[in-house]
């Protein structure tokens, strides 16, 4: 199997990519930490709004900041940096004191539970490194930025979580045998919302409705080290609000802090000004030299409202999508107190994850893992769960299908289920009757309304090919038969259009759009024959074995057609009839994953020696025309060369682009291979691609 990367853990010298995921739940909370250091920058939201936040630590008497624009405290010297596929580690050391800052997105790929949580978790852990006690306080606030909404106000609560029925688990430090639950440990925080809901609704990629949630998750616990048992700290959180400033500063210089809020049992909203700060602080605890100290939060969007769907079968033919945590929650007190009580299995639940992507492979597998989930939210109409995604920095579109494509090998991979959620509103949508083309539609609406196609051109190969390889994937992974019987008749006709209208393309957009519609285009063609053939193997499935037969034949005209016209001598041409044309033949991937054998072997050999010898600092171009690439089609590339140094050869052009680019942004799909910058692409979905030399891999293995 190839290795993606030496590993995942880097002394800061070297950079592991230009950006780095910190809380990244859904596409509008997806916060990036774009520089070396996390105190040398205010976190990001992926389009580059600023969120504010602010992590700092004073331990005997000596303020540090750990993240986030500091004011006058000492940034604290960062020793280590590691990413895995649920978490983001910060190491630092201060005078005798190790600290260590996670955060984690406690994603299982099996357990719709835990995946639909709308929350991230922040961990601070400090322990002390020359077995001494340490007297530590520590500070965590964010801005009113992280409401949703526009304008100069938001409204404020303060919150304390009710019914955690959290209990002190093993021997308090100093106290034996506390079992009883306290008061002072409940967890409390803030909810952050605009002064006006606007459902639905965004402004420059921000949502216009919602609700963010801040909220710590008890007390601070004091650890042994030769022991799991935890137990709960008699400090009381205090919540801060004020400006950052401020509260930074009377933190950092040891001052009691002013403008200390009581959270209430009951809910009192209050207007105050979008750059007030929030913050929680703990002040006096002492870290035993044989134990260690652990803080945690929650941040996320807790509203319970997602999407809105085209359903002719409701009155006003639309569904509202609720957030899938409500089929298990009755509401966000609910939400939180299972998170409470749970924290800990929801960081195993990270960590299993991690090991699982750790076995696949290495830095990019985990690196993507986050960024690809992030664009994704599990909705639910009261009968159905779908997987809604948004094509983020690129047009805004929900369910846009050439965006699953490329995404689809990390989902085949991890939970094919996931993928298959992900198709049902596409074809839910083209069986309403609403969508009257013979082809498949390019995208069900802009995000959140999934209304119907918002895009304005048509892509016909390009959809209704990726269709039905998309759902030839999810039987060989599944084997659902009745998924493909439902919707027979729609992948059916989607092959015929195929057949019809593939074999020599007339001039139309495709998946790279920006490189502007063509006439002749042969691997749009190649797409073609390729579902063409793939529904011949899902008739044969469900036993329509005459569809089987016709299918199976139509795809061997159109690969003898193919073949004479897109083969050049030695490499396969981009246009019909012109010889000195070629591009990255991704779409070859799913030839050998179906196992299709449309394509010869010694062809397709010949073809990655020929692509290689195009290549620049930073990878292979995206073809002849341009100097650009698509990191994501590099790494379907990478997963039909055979050869070992090829695939290094490949995917060591993007490593160097992660580590080398000027562009401080979250892993771009488009780059320029001559010199590293962004085209304009940032944290897509598309990069779970990934994934694919992991998918041939398992493929060839049987499993």
């Amino acid at each position: 199997m190839m290795a993606m990367a030496a590993a995942d853990q880097h002394n800061v010298a070297t950079r592991l990519a230009p950006a780095l995921p910190l809380i990244v739940n859904d596409p509008y909370i997806s916060v990036w930490s774009a520089t070396d250091h996390p105190a040398q920058s205010w976190p990001e939201h992926w389009s580059g709004r600023l969120l504010p936040m602010s992590i700092a630590v004073r331990i005997d008497g000596n303020s540090y900041n750990l993240l986030g624009i500091g004011g006058a405290m000492k940034d604290l010297p960062l020793e280590s940096v590691q990413i895995t596929s649920c978490k983001t580690i910060y190491s630092y050391e201060a005078p005798g004191v190790g600290v260590q800052l996670s955060f984690i997105s406690p994603k299982d790929m099996t357990d719709l539970q835990t995946l639909a949580l709308p929350l991230s978790l922040v961990e601070l852990r400090i322990f002390p490194l020359d077995g001494r006690q340490h007297s530590v306080d520590w500070f965590f606030g964010i801005t009113g930025m992280w409401s949703p909404g526009k304008g100069d106000e938001i409204k404020v609560a303060p919150i304390k979580i009710k019914d955690t029925d959290a209990t002190v688990s093993g021997e308090d430090l100093g106290k034996a045998d506390d079992n009883s639950p306290r008061p002072d440990r409940a967890p409390i925080g803030f909810l952050l919302e605009p002064p006006e809901q606007s459902p639905f609704e965004e402004d420059k990629e921000w949502p216009l409705w919602g609700t963010t949630a801040f909220v710590s998750l008890g007390g601070p616990r004091l650890v042994k080290r030769d022991s799991s048992d935890a137990s709960a700290s008699s400090q009381n959180v205090d919540l801060l609000v004020g400006t950052m400033r401020e509260l930074q500063d009377s933190f950092g210089d040891g001052t009691a802090a002013e403008h200390v809020v009581t959270p209430g049992e009951d809910l009192g909203w209050e207007t105050v000004g979008r750059s007030t700060a929030f913050a929680m602080q703990v002040t006096g605890f002492d870290v035993p030299g044989d134990g260690f100290a652990v803080w945690r939060m929650a941040i996320g969007n807790v509203h319970p409202t997602a999407a809105v769907l085209r359903d002719d079968k409701k009155p006003l033919g639309v569904s509202r999508l609720d957030h899938l945590w409500r089929a298990y929650f009755g509401d966000y007190n609910e939400l939180l107190s299972y998170v409470v009580r749970h924290q800990d299995d929801l960081i195993e639940a990270a960590s299993t994850t991690d090991q699982t992507v750790e076995r696949l492979a290495a830095l990019l597998a985990h690196l993507v893992f986050r960024q690809t989930l992030g664009a994704y939210v599990l909705v639910t109409d009261g009968e159905n769960n779908f997987m809604l995604g948004k094509e983020i920095s690129s047009g805004g579109f929900v369910q846009t299908v050439d965006v699953i494509f490329p995404a689809s090998p990390l989902f085949l991979v991890l939970n094919a289920e996931l993928l298959k959620m992900q198709l049902e509103p596409v074809f839910r949508f083209v069986e309403s009757g609403r969508w009257l083309e013979p082809f498949a539609p390019h995208d069900l609406g802009r995000y959140p309304v999934a209304m119907g196609q918002a895009y304005g051109a048509p892509m016909p190969l390009e959809e209704s090919g990726n269709m039905l390889l998309l759902a030839a994937a999810v039987w060989k992974e599944t084997q659902d038969g009745e998924f493909v019987r439902r919707h027979y008749a729609t992948l059916r006709a989607w092959a015929q259009y195929l057949a019809d209208h593939g074999e020599d393309p007339e001039e139309q957009v495709f998946t790279d759009d920006f490189t502007g519609p063509s006439a002749r285009n042969a691997h749009l063609s190649l797409k073609a024959l390729l579902g063409v053939g793939a529904f011949a193997r899902l008739a044969e499935a469900v036993g329509e074995d005459e569809d089987a037969r016709l299918f199976s034949a139509k795809a061997q005209k159109l690969k003898v057609s193919w073949l004479e016209r897109a083969w050049a001598g030695d490499h396969f041409v981009r246009i019909f009839g012109d010889s000195n044309s070629w591009c990255l033949p991704y779409n070859l991937l799913f030839d050998e994953y179906l196992g299709l054998g449309m394509i010869p072997r010694e062809l397709v050999d010949q073809e990655i020696r020929f692509l290689l010898g195009k290549s620049e600092k930073y990878g292979i171009p995206l073809e002849d025309r341009f100097k650009y690439t698509k990191a994501d089609w590099l790494m379907w590339v990478a997963a039909i060369a055979k050869d070992p140094a090829q695939r290094e050869a490949i995917v060591g052009g993007i490593l160097r682009m992660l580590r080398e680019s000027p562009n401080r942004v979250p892993f771009t799909d488009w780059y320029d291979t001559q010199n590293a910058t962004n085209r304009g692409f940032r944290a897509r979905p598309v990069m779970g691609g990934v994934y694919a030399p992991i998918l041939i891999s398992y493929t060839a293995e049987g499993k």
